[in-house]
């Protein structure tokens, strides 16, 4: 019995800190995914009603009890918003439909996959980048060395709303720090430096700890002056949950 008392105890904790999805909700991420092949696929159409059957269940949810930050509920309301302004486009982009919709997936998969979140899967592809940068610092090739910091930065834009909903808002800060470094450094041995540093950040994001996160401190202390553009190049317009409802609620007048 004195055995039972403290695993009924950690139980009780457990629940209480886990965030309570509804079996609808948890099928958030298979809409995505669905929304992500209807797009690869061209069916813009059923892609734009199954967004506004997510945007619905999204919106009808009690977004208190899943433990979801202020900046969760903002990222996944500007995917949203995104993904249908670009799908009712006159001439729809599928490059950068398929983008969104894959930074859509991936964001709501996080949200409520907590065990086996498909965005963990980017690591090898990250530091696959960080490779070829270094590889490539030897030629002091400007172009080709832009070129692969470009790749690194783009495919981290990917993943980055589901690191920020899954991980502490620290994690794409230093992050987005550190890749703003490395862009506007002109220095060989520096940018080596900084993607020595990249390198640690991503496994402390992918396989550490939150605690580890928040204690991670890279060699550079001031954010560059280009911090703000950089975020706002990557997460859009600040969107808050409400006007994201007053869209939605918009397109349903006749």
């Amino acid at each position: 019995m004195r055995r039972i008392i403290p695993l009924f105890i950690c139980c009780l904790l457990l629940v209480n800190t886990t965030p309570m999805f509804s079996a609808q909700e948890l099928d958030w991420g298979q809409k995505a995914e669905q929304i992500l092949q209807e797009v690869q696929r061209e069916q813009y159409l059923e892609a734009k009603e199954d967004i506004k059957q997510l945007s619905d269940d999204f919106i009808a949810s009690d977004l208190a009890k899943k433990q979801l930050k202020i900046e969760a509920v903002q990222v996944l309301s500007t995917l949203l918003i995104e993904l249908d302004t670009g799908l009712n486009a006159i001439s729809p982009n599928k490059s950068n439909l398929v983008r969104k919709a894959t930074q859509l997936y991936l964001a709501f998969d996080a949200a409520v996959n907590r065990s086996q979140p498909r965005w963990k899967g980017y690591r090898t592809t990250l530091e696959e980048d960080i490779a070829r940068v270094e590889k490539m610092l030897p030629t002091e090739n400007r172009r080709e060395i832009k070129r692969e910091l470009d790749k690194l930065i783009e495919d981290y834009q990917l993943v980055r709303p589901a690191i920020l909903i899954a991980k502490p808002v620290e994690a794409t800060t230093k992050f987005d720090s550190l890749m703003v470094f490395l862009r506007d450094q002109t220095e060989y041995p520096a940018i080596r430096e900084g993607l020595k540093e990249a390198r640690q950040l991503v496994q402390i994001i992918f396989l550490g700890k939150d605690e580890d996160v928040l204690s991670w401190k890279g060699s550079f202390q001031k954010i560059p002056t280009g911090f703000i553009l950089f975020v706002s190049g990557l997460i859009g317009s600040a969107l808050t949950y409400v006007s994201w409802r007053k869209y939605w609620e918009k397109k349903e007048i006749p």
